[in-house]
């Protein structure tokens, strides 16, 4: 896995009233939690995803995370916490504060997030550990959540020369840079396929599938990927591959709630 990686804080508690002089709720009896974002959730789902096949299999597997960290202690904690979940952790390092996302909840509801750690000038250098990673690697996963790791050019450089030799799976972010060509498949959700593939497709039918569809071709054009999954919430995803004909793969049995992290999953 390859990409941004910050802290997910949870703030969680009730709320039975709103504040005197607003109409917000007072979130009480809070308790906080902590775990990897970004990149970071992506990692930990794949070492997850890993021992669950491998203990069916009788097979083992290794998850490397290669991101960039502040020095600091929210890069030390979630660091420590990748590495609690079997995570193999290459740190690029970083002159910018870990980015932490603090989710305040009301039971099941979120009612509001602060954000630290602003500025993302991107990773400090390319050790030579992710460098043989990469060249060890089955498969890549780039988690792009534009905060620099994907438009760092020494990364890029070995990335370009992998694409041809291993399977790149790329998950876009509209602030983030393009996918290296030759990336066997992209999955951006369909806001992100609209606004990074720019077809020229009228857009008053945006929700329709072939709207989708022409998006998703238009970003494969682009990028120069071999097919691209666009992801549609709980319609389920459409996969487009060259010029054939869309595969639409709906959800069965979709779940509500909170749905962080069902990019990373997907991917």
């Amino acid at each position: 896995i390859v990409g941004d990686a910050f802290v997910d804080r949870d703030v969680s508690g009730r709320a039975e009233r709103l504040v005197p002089d607003a109409p917000v709720p007072v979130v009480e009896d809070c308790h906080a939690t902590s775990r990897p974002g970004g990149a970071g959730l992506a990692a930990m789902l794949a070492a997850n995803a890993a021992a669950n096949s491998g203990a069916a299999a009788n097979t083992s597997a290794t998850v490397t995370l290669i991101a960039a960290f502040g020095d600091d202690a929210a890069g030390r904690r979630c660091t420590q916490l990748l590495r609690d979940a079997n995570v193999r952790v290459i740190d690029c390092g970083s002159e910018d504060a870990t980015a932490c996302k603090t989710r305040v909840r009301a039971g099941q509801q979120v009612v509001a997030r602060l954000d630290e750690g602003g500025a993302c000038t991107g990773p400090r250098d390319l050790p030579a550990a992710a460098r043989e990673a990469l060249a060890q690697t089955d498969v890549v996963v780039v988690s792009d959540y534009g905060r620099g790791m994907s438009a760092y050019d020494p990364l890029r450089h070995v990335l370009q020369r992998l694409a041809s030799r291993r399977p790149i799976v790329w998950d876009p972010h509209p602030r983030g840079a393009r996918a290296v060509p030759g990336a066997r498949l992209l999955t951006p959700n369909a806001n992100e396929a609209q606004r990074l593939g720019d077809s020229g497709f009228d857009t008053r039918g945006l929700h329709s599938l072939a709207a989708h569809v022409e998006h998703g071709r238009a970003l494969s054009r682009a990028w120069r990927a071999a097919a691209v999954a666009v992801t549609l919430g709980s319609d389920g995803a459409v996969l487009i591959e060259g010029e054939g004909p869309p595969l639409m793969v709906p959800i069965v049995d979709p779940s509500g709630g909170d749905a962080c992290g069902a990019g990373d999953m997907f991917a």
